[in-house]
């Protein structure tokens, strides 16, 4: 369902919370990873509920954890390209 989306030009985010299992959603956490696995994924943020751990506006840690796992291209994209040009900057 998620490539089929995909392939219409639907956007896909994913919250650095689920990436880390914080959300406590069942299979949050591991739907997510498998989005970065298979490369299903746009932009990474912060859905940013309160302005202290573990649902605040900080996506640092999930850009090392990206850029670890995926390199440095694809955090870049996740984070940098992918949202300016959503915001057409």
């Amino acid at each position: 369902l998620l490539q089929k989306w995909k392939d219409m030009g639907c956007i896909l985010q994913v919250n650095r919370t689920s990436i880390f299992g914080y959300d406590k959603i069942a299979n949050a956490n591991f739907v997510a990873n498998k989005m970065l696995e298979d490369d299903l994924i746009d932009v990474i943020a912060s859905d940013a509920h309160r302005a202290y751990a573990p649902r605040y506006p900080k996506l640092s840690d999930a850009y090392k954890y990206v850029e670890k796992r995926f390199g440095k291209d694809r955090a870049d994209l996740y984070f940098k390209i992918n949202p300016r040009k959503i915001l057409g900057i």
